[in-house]
């Protein structure tokens, strides 16, 4: 009887330890169906299947290291920053994200439909690639101040002068995250990054 107990009660310990594990990881900052896999299946399927040869994307990064050259590294940065931005004038913002693929970059730099940030993020996050620049990463994050729209992609790029943060609502480089942004995680060379709050498994 008394091992029973100790039994039973190391059961009840165990329950109660892994529920405080549970919700100590469980946010309301976690998208749903955001679980690491899903997105390395997109990761895949867009920078997987890009082709660097594309007649389009060819020229682009053509252009753009000519006119980067001998540029610091910051201005070659706000050069593509901007190039990806004159996408998103002539093909507009979807909002809704639905359905939720990301397009390879030689459609997103050739779209005359609306893009989101994932869209901007992979082709930002190739173009640099191609550009020489090696520390380069996709990174979700959570934005307190939109909860209509909370989670959207961005990219961050580790230099010698500090991180670099680049994304679709602003044409300057950010070299910190405000504090309404939440990191939860990144993809770099097809490699997951967890930062934060874990992403939900269901």
């Amino acid at each position: 009887m008394i091992f029973l107990r100790k039994i039973a009660a190391w059961l009840l310990g165990t329950a109660i330890v892994f529920t405080m594990f549970a919700t100590a990881h469980a946010s309301e900052l976690t998208p749903r169906m955001s679980f690491t896999p899903d997105r390395l299946v997109k990761w895949d399927a867009s920078v997987g299947a890009h082709n660097p040869m594309n007649a389009a994307w060819h020229q682009l990064v053509s252009e753009l290291r000519t006119a980067t050259q001998n540029q610091t590294r910051d201005l070659t940065l706000l050069a593509v920053q901007t190039r990806m931005l004159k996408v998103i004038e002539r093909a507009g913002i979807n909002y809704e994200e639905r359905p939720d693929v990301w397009m390879k970059p030689e459609d997103f730099i050739t779209a005359r439909t609306p893009v989101d940030s994932d869209d901007v993020a992979v082709a930002t996050y190739v173009a640099l690639k191609a550009l020489g620049f090696e520390h380069v990463e996709l990174l979700v994050i959570h934005n307190s101040m939109w909860p209509t729209k909370p989670y959207f992609a961005i990219v961050r790029v580790r230099t010698d002068d500090g991180d670099r943060y680049m994304h679709m609502y602003t044409q300057v480089l950010l070299d910190r995250l405000p504090p309404n942004m939440t990191p939860i995680y990144g993809i770099e060379d097809g490699t997951i990054h967890l930062y934060g709050k874990t992403p939900n498994r269901g």
